[in-house]
């Protein structure tokens, strides 16, 4: 999934379906649904297939949207994923829709595990926290900008403003 630069507030959608470019370091994964034992083993396997075809995005945003039901097999999901992608120098981040969702996964040490810094409830907050901890010399080189995030978009807006034009708002001399 990535950012739809077409829509208001870069609605997430699905990239290949929607053909959107995706970052190259971190992957943005969603379930619409509950989360619990009977989904873990599938989820499970396809975090293994992207690290397979796509090992360089280490870094994943887990989008669990739904109805709050998470269990305590989900929970153990996410600290055994998030140790896995740390080991591997990724990390795995939680974005939640429900606060139910963020109750429960308070309630079963998912917190505490993964630190309160790795788990969302929005998606600038989730990417404000990700996007600088991506190897700033892959950013440095990207010319995508799929994030707002992206110091990338940071040069190249500074770069579209001239300091030598002066601003509307600048006093006039002369």
């Amino acid at each position: 999934s990535a950012p739809d630069p077409s829509t208001p507030g870069r609605t997430i959608k699905g990239a290949r379906l929607n053909h959107l470019d995706e970052c190259p370091q971190l992957m943005i994964a969603m379930l619409e649904g509950p989360f619990y034992f009977g989904t873990v083993e599938a989820i499970r396997r396809e975090f293994m297939r992207f690290e397979r075809e796509r090992p360089s995005q280490k870094h994943i945003l887990f989008s669990i949207a739904g109805s709050g039901e998470v269990d305590l097999p989900a929970a153990e999901f996410l600290i055994e994923e998030d140790r896995r992608r740390e080991a591997r120098g990724g990390s795995l981040h939680v974005k939640l829709m429900t606060l139910t969702s963020f109750e429960k996964l308070a309630r079963f040490q998912v917190f505490k595990a993964l630190g309160r810094e790795k788990i969302h409830l929005s998606k600038r907050d989730a990417l404000e926290q990700i996007v600088p901890q991506l190897d700033q010399s892959v950013c440095a080189t990207c010319t995508r900008q799929i994030f707002k995030e992206c110091p990338v978009a940071d040069r190249l807006d500074a770069e579209r403003t001239p300091s030598n034009i002066p601003r509307k708002d600048a006093p006039q001399t002369g």
